[in-house]
């Protein structure tokens, strides 16, 4: 616990002695070995830390089913574990089980809610977002995450309206107002989409979030001079 708490405090180095004490009194434990690839990947050790979170999974592993879905903490580093390796469909079933055991934790719904729209299951993504923000209220991320699902079932209505929420929380924020001009695109208001990347690109001093696509679409509509404007923008 006193390890997790350091992590999130960002004091990483003051944990060091109490990894050591946990290494030889619980040399096997999957949490202990969770939160040391948590701290590897934040030193910059990409590779130390994937190889500390497939120890955490091959552990929970030899542990079975009925000892980890028994244990909350256990479950839930065994769907975290499963996603950092982008194992989805493990981390969708623990993370699932885990939801229904704890249903008023937020970061493991935003997690689960990923899974599923990486798997591209639009439905279930929109299930468990709808009920995240009935549980907690509106969430910029939550809401944009739901602005994709919705655009997977092909209620763009719906997503234009939570993608349009999301951006008047996030005010001023390139990314939010951008996810809801392509959201205009996808709904055929071309002029309208390309008027508004546009505006977010000048606003937020050449975002390559904006400017990407607007270099795109001014090349699809052969607007070649626009295209180069932009693209040359975006180069400096």
């Amino acid at each position: 616990a006193r390890i997790g708490l350091l992590l999130d405090l960002k004091r990483d180095a003051e944990s060091d002695a109490d990894f050591e004490n946990l290494a030889k009194s619980r040399p096997d434990d999957p949490r202990v070995t969770y939160l040391k690839a948590v701290k590897l990947s934040r030193a910059g050790d990409g590779e130390g830390s994937r190889l500390a979170l497939a120890r955490a999974n091959a552990i929970l592993g030899a542990l079975g089913p009925n000892v980890v879905n028994r244990n909350p903490q256990l479950l839930l580093v065994s769907g975290i574990s499963a996603f950092s390796l982008k194992s989805y469909e493990s981390a969708r079933t623990a993370l699932t089980q885990y939801v229904m055991l704890a249903p008023n934790e937020f970061g493991p719904r935003r997690v689960l809610a990923t899974v599923l729209l990486e798997q591209r299951d639009f439905r279930d993504a929109v299930k468990v977002l709808e009920d995240t923000i009935e549980r907690f209220g509106d969430h910029p991320e939550i809401l944009t995450m739901l602005g994709s699902a919705y655009e997977g079932v092909g209620k763009n209505n719906r997503a234009e309206a939570v993608l349009k929420r999301a951006a008047e929380l996030r005010a001023g924020d390139a990314a939010a107002a951008t996810r809801l001009a392509l959201n205009r695109l996808r709904s055929g208001e071309t002029g309208r989409a390309m008027a508004d990347l546009a505006e977010i690109f000048v606003r937020h001093d050449a975002s390559a979030t904006a400017g990407l696509p607007l270099a795109v679409m001014h090349l699809q509509q052969r607007q070649y001079d626009q295209a180069a404007e932009v693209a040359t923008k975006l180069l400096e």
